[in-house]
């Protein structure tokens, strides 16, 4: 499955970077190509964070299941996610960007 996602996820990219490129756009990109600049400072940075905060997601799901010994728990089902999304409209709310000018 992780296998059928990475190729989805790199089906757009081939069409503007070929795949015989993308190692030498990963380590060094050349500053006159634009799309190996893309593919080194766009699509590498938010892969890795997309691949990085799934596995975390997937962690603590599997630690909540453990911790309650119970297969069938979820964020959902223990009202986790209502409180963060009451958490997340109340600090949007409270404390809104400083950088915004109101109105």
């Amino acid at each position: 499955m992780a296998t059928l996602a990475l190729w989805l996820a790199c089906l757009p990219l081939a069409t503007t970077l070929p795949p015989a490129a993308w190692p030498g756009a990963t380590l060094s990109p050349s500053p006159n190509d634009m799309a190996a600049l893309l593919f080194h400072y766009s699509f590498l940075p938010r892969s890795v964070v997309a691949l990085a905060a799934g596995a975390v997601l997937g962690l603590a799901g599997a630690i909540l299941q453990q911790v309650l010994q119970n297969p069938l728990v979820s964020p959902a089902t223990l009202g986790v996610s209502a409180g963060a999304q009451l958490a997340l409209a109340l600090a949007l709310l409270l404390a809104p960007d400083p950088s915004c000018p109101p109105g």
